[in-house]
């Protein structure tokens, strides 16, 4: 079966947005290894922010709860579900993992027509000793990626 290129497409405005990414990746893949191909697709929805994917031999660098605080603080009203689908991790995690946050005054949850709503304290952030040195370090990198790129 051909893989039909979305330029070629007619009609491109009820398209879906992840045609293009998706085909160029596997495009450029040059393999039809359904393994090969299913890290390709699965990189792709993560440089596309639709999942979080980290292949089993990386290594983690953020906590379950500070990979949940990313998610939460890109899509405050993201539900648990959506959450654990992103992150690839089951409902119960992400459940620990939010009222942690809630607990340690991280997060605010609300509820807003029947559904939870999520709200990061900022004045916790300012003081939180993690998130302050994180804040100093993405300022180091941003500063040796300038230097680099000049």
């Amino acid at each position: 079966m051909e893989i039909q290129d979305p330029s070629d497409r007619h009609d491109n405005r009820r398209d879906h947005v992840l045609r293009r990414p998706l085909h160029r990746a596997i495009s450029e893949s040059g393999t039809v290894d359904p393994e090969v191909l299913t890290e390709v697709v699965l990189r792709t929805l993560d440089e596309q922010k639709i999942i979080a994917y980290t292949p089993r031999d990386a290594l983690a660098i953020l906590t379950p709860a500070g990979r949940v605080f990313v998610i939460v603080a890109e899509h405050p009203d993201a539900t648990l579900r959506e959450i654990s689908v992103a992150l690839g991790v089951s409902e119960s995690n992400v459940g620990r993992s939010v009222s942690n946050l809630v607990r340690s005054n991280v997060i605010a949850r609300t509820k807003v027509n029947g559904r939870n709503t999520y709200r990061v304290n900022l004045d916790v952030l300012e003081s939180h000793p993690d998130l302050r040195r994180y804040g100093q370090v993405l300022a180091s990198l941003q500063g040796k990626v300038a230097n680099l790129e000049q």
